[in-house]
């Protein structure tokens, strides 16, 4: 596995796996959403128990993607900003997670119950955009680095 260019070895595939519970713990919880939110009954979602469970998860991995995301930002985008290297998905990505962020807070604090349903539309939909995203931004670095693997990750020609 690759490694990002000042970080630690085990940033990158802490980030990948952390990431990919988050992705995986938001999709268990969308039935559950649907029942409560929107009162629509589908025939399978999380057993109470394991709901509140799920919640917590994702919850928690949602602190943690944001704060190593947020560690991102003073090498990894700058450098490829400066580069124009991939910046416009970068772009779209900080985007998204700032949306992310402030959606999960409506999800808590929204008092109203349109607030809430739209919280958790907008977030719903942005983490799954999101999580292509990532996919295609990080795809998409590789197919840059294949092209060039004689220059350092962040130096590539445009």
């Amino acid at each position: 596995m690759r490694r990002l260019p000042g970080y630690p070895n085990w940033f990158l595939p802490a980030l990948l796996l952390s990431s990919t519970l988050l992705a995986l713990t938001g999709i268990t919880l969308i039935p559950s959403m649907l029942e409560f939110k929107f009162d629509i009954d589908l025939s399978w979602q999380l057993p109470s128990g394991y709901r509140v469970l799920q919640l917590g998860a994702h919850a928690a991995l949602g602190y943690a993607v944001l704060i190593a995301l947020g560690s991102l930002l003073p090498i990894h985008a700058r450098a490829g900003w400066r580069k124009r290297k991939n910046h416009v998905s970068g772009a779209m990505l900080v985007l998204a997670l700032a949306s992310l962020a402030l959606t999960a807070l409506g999800l808590y604090y929204a008092g109203s119950d349109t607030g809430q349903k739209l919280s958790a539309l907008v977030h719903t939909a942005v983490g799954l955009l999101f999580t292509f995203a990532c996919i295609f931004h990080s795809l998409k670095g590789e197919a840059l680095h294949r092209q060039h693997p004689e220059l350092p990750r962040h130096q590539q020609p445009s």
